[in-house]
């Protein structure tokens, strides 16, 4: 195949979205520690407080877990976002390169065998005896 044509299919291919969770990931730590760190300072004002006083930060703290619950159920789309991503990653991968994909998972049969082929069995030295 010639440079102009695999240029030729590479523009009348469709874009590859790109992979990438460590902002995503980032982002949900950070909201996660916030969280934790409000809880924290709830638990600490409750500690001397009224029962109105406790009402009050009771219902902030449910704030705050609801956010949290928010921003779990988005990253949680963004994981299974990535996942899609990766899928369709690979799948074109395998599509573009079939027996280098063969080759590959061959490979890792291969290797996986002699690992386990390895592994000695349950009382194998109890029968050598």
């Amino acid at each position: 195949m010639n440079t102009q044509t695999r240029i030729m299919q590479d523009a009348a291919a469709p874009a590859q979205p790109t992979c990438s969770n460590d902002s995503n990931k980032e982002k949900l730590i950070a909201d996660l520690k916030t969280v934790v760190a409000d809880g924290e300072q709830l638990i600490r004002e409750a500690a001397g407080t009224s029962v109105e006083s406790f009402a009050v930060l009771r219902s902030r703290f449910e704030g705050t877990l609801d956010d949290a619950r928010a921003k779990i159920g988005r990253a949680r789309s963004a994981v299974q976002a990535n996942a899609q991503c990766a899928t369709r990653s690979t799948q074109a991968f395998v599509r573009e390169n079939p027996w280098a994909s063969a080759g590959v998972t061959a490979a890792a049969g291969v290797v996986l065998g002699f690992l386990l082929g390895r592994r000695k069995a349950p009382g194998a030295d109890q029968n050598a005896e």
